[in-house]
């Protein structure tokens, strides 16, 4: 049952408080502990799923605390032609976010760059498809992005690999205890000379 579920607990780091983080999820059950791990370091969470009574029921197991930080918005992911689309309602509520990590069923590479074409106007900046990448891998792989200044880090994972999720994101939380990074990047929904800043 959902509520049995266990919370991921992240080193707390200042750097994540009160940042947003938007979890795209087919499954909850897999996003349950993600949530209530990123709620615990502060963060603002925007749980995405086409499933908006399991989203609700979600909310009911977070105290009245969590519950101001947790946002949920249904979306069908079967009908989401790409990113623009995606974003198409959510960008109206959400100014910025710092984390965009997609639970999802492992997308082909044709599909990946359909969803993630470079040269879109969005705040999607970086994409990492994990898989089987070894800790190690994706240590240097984050720390090569962190390098070049993206805002916005954007994490594929299986939605059947919760463990694995947790153990990578562990790793991520820590990297972004780095200093602060002031980019201005495009939404998909602003005026082309509309900023913001991150």
């Amino acid at each position: 049952m959902m509520n049995s579920m266990k919370c991921f607990h992240f080193i707390s780091l200042d750097y994540w408080k009160d940042k947003c983080v938007m979890l795209v999820m087919s499954h909850n059950k897999s996003g349950l502990p993600l949530v209530r791990g990123f709620l615990g370091l502060g963060m603002h969470v925007i749980a995405v799923s086409r499933y908006k009574n399991q989203s609700e029921y979600m909310r009911g197991l977070l105290n009245e605390h969590e519950s101001q930080r947790f946002i949920t918005r249904e979306v069908d992911l079967h009908s989401v032609l790409n990113i623009q689309h995606l974003l198409k309602e959510l960008v109206l509520t959400v100014e910025t976010v710092h984390l965009l990590i997609m639970l999802i069923p492992k997308i082909s590479m044709q599909e990946s760059n359909i969803l993630f074409e470079p040269g879109n106007e969005s705040i999607l900046q970086s994409v990492m498809e994990i898989d089987d990448l070894s800790t190690e891998a994706f240590i240097s792989f984050a720390k090569r992005i962190l390098l070049h200044n993206n805002p916005v880090w954007v994490i594929c994972f299986n939605h059947k690999q919760a463990n694995l999720v947790w153990e990578y994101l562990q790793n991520l939380i820590k990297l972004g205890g780095g200093a602060e990074r002031e980019i201005k990047v495009h939404l998909a929904r602003l005026k082309r000379d509309q900023k913001i800043h991150i």
